[in-house]
């Protein structure tokens, strides 16, 4: 026989030839005569099997405990009992999941339905498997921050295009007492990618700049027939700081970052080094002088450059 919080929750052990029809359970505090009943819900408790879980018990004492099984019209009983001690009242009730969407900026956006009563704090898990093994977010958002609606930011470029990710959540009800997990939910996470032409520099010519690699008389700047010509999407309509940039022509289309440019890499001069070092400078063919820094091990967008092209 176990114990949880302020539950008592045990097996039967029982022999039978015939179905059982009907399971009852009665207890009391010893210092008391009568009974409180309590008939088990169907279906019938399997032997030694299922756990019975008596209603939550507030007062602490010595109970007697007596299971009585029915057989149509014979029954038969066994006496036990079970001690109950200060305990804590409150039931901690496992929050719901209504829906996960993804709205503009690659924000996710989880409807969570949580009793605020006793909220201390909300915990959720994302993760890539069902079985929760490869968690790729994990918050705890404190009760007095709690709303029904969770803005998930995830538009980091660390997640693939097209990957299935799942969702669960729990309450605290106190530093130390938490639900069960709620229902778990999934989604596909989809960007939406928007496509550019552009000039790229591969961080293999850090040393050099942009605008006069002078080893093969090349420039960023260089408009019309140049080998820096790349096509790529942005997670943003319009290039700005913060944007990530993806490959455009791959399916799916990939984070710009190490491993995932060999469609940019010709077999030598200036348009070389992306897949082993990523981009770091970019310019957009809309944009006549502006040049962008960026991050090369992540391809987000980090700034306007110091460098710019003479119009």
């Amino acid at each position: 026989m176990a114990t949880a919080a302020c539950k008592i929750s045990f097996k039967i052990k029982y022999t039978s030839s015939v179905p059982v029809t009907k399971a009852t359970a009665f207890y009391k505090l010893k210092s008391e005569s009568v009974f409180t009943e309590y008939v088990i819900p169907s279906p019938i408790p399997v032997s030694e099997v299922t756990l019975v879980q008596l209603p939550e018990i507030l007062t602490p004492g010595e109970y007697d405990l007596m299971v009585e099984l029915a057989v149509n019209e014979v029954t038969d009983r066994q006496a036990s009992s079970f001690q109950i001690g200060k305990c804590n009242p409150i039931s901690c009730k496992a929050p719901s999941i209504e829906d996960v969407y993804l709205e503009e900026n690659d924000r996710i956006v989880m409807n969570c339905s949580v009793d605020t009563e006793n909220l201390y704090a909300l915990q959720y898990q994302i993760a890539t498997d069902s079985s929760f093994k490869n968690i790729v977010q994990l918050r705890v958002i404190m009760g007095s921050d709690y709303s029904p609606t969770v803005y998930v930011e995830m538009n980091d470029g660390t997640i693939p295009n097209n990957t299935r990710l799942y969702f669960r959540a729990r309450k605290h009800c106190s530093s130390s007492e938490l639900s069960e997990w709620s229902n778990v939910l999934d989604f596909v996470y989809q960007k939406v990618l928007y496509p550019f032409d552009a000039y790229c520099v591969s961080d293999a010519f850090k040393d050099v700049g942009p605008t006069d690699i002078a080893q093969y008389k090349a420039s960023i700047c260089i408009s019309g027939s140049n080998p820096l010509m790349k096509k790529v999407s942005l997670t943003t309509s319009v290039p700005q700081k913060g944007s990530f940039i993806y490959t455009n022509g791959l399916t799916p289309e990939k984070p710009a970052k190490p491993g995932n440019l060999a469609s940019f890499d010709a077999s030598e001069g200036v348009s070389t080094g992306f897949n082993d070092y990523g981009i770091r400078w970019i310019r957009f063919q809309r944009d006549t002088s502006i040049i962008y820094d960026v991050n090369p091990q992540t391809g987000q967008i980090l700034d306007v450059s110091r460098y710019t092209c003479n119009t």
